[in-house]
Order: C-alpha cells, then structure tokens, then sequence
C-alpha cells in the first residue's frame, strides 16, 4: 500500500509541540476510512491482502501484518491547529470538528 504525501507530512510533524500538552491524548488530524483489508499470507518480506495487494518494503516495517489483522486504507487525511487535548480511545471514533480547525 501507498503511503500518501500527507501521512508524510504527518510523521514528520514536531514532537515538541505535541509533549508540552499534559493531556491524555491529542487529536493531530482526521480522515476517512476509505477500505479495510484483511491479511491472509505474511513472512519477512511481504503481507497478502485478501483484495490481492501485497505488502512490502517500509510499508511492511510500519504495521503488523500478522495473518488474521487487518489493513486500513485511509484518504482525505487532514493535520489540525492548533492540536485537540481529548481522552484517548480505543478503535474507531468520530469527534465533531469546525471546518477552521483543518489546515
């Protein structure tokens, strides 16, 4: 799978910003759930997915491709300002946004 531009942007945003919240958890954007994949073969080098996608290279390294998970495919990623101090849960969730809160 892919990795878009901005998931890069993402995971190079600044720490330090996000450590000096004494919170629980922040919100640092929002996106979709555009598919969900199951995996059905995985070894060392790459991850079978039950639509026929294999799975390789820093791709592979950044998930648990373990057969049995699953795979998310996620668009219209989105960083927010300023970052939103909430209680973090487990699995999916919706929290209600401002269009003014996307950057």
């Amino acid at each position: 799978m892919r990795r878009s531009k901005d998931l890069s942007q993402f995971i190079q945003c600044d720490y330090k910003i996000i450590s000096g919240l004494h919170a629980t958890g922040v919100i640092l954007a929002t996106c979709e759930l555009s598919n969900c994949y199951q995996v059905i073969d995985a070894n060392h080098a790459s991850a079978i997915l039950d639509c026929g996608k294999v799975v390789t290279g820093e791709d592979l390294l950044l998930g648990d491709y373990s057969p049995g998970y699953f795979a998310w495919e996620i668009a219209g990623f989105r960083l927010l300002k300023p970052y939103i101090p909430v209680k973090g849960k487990l699995g999916l969730w919706e929290y209600p946004l401002d269009e003014e809160l996307l950057i």
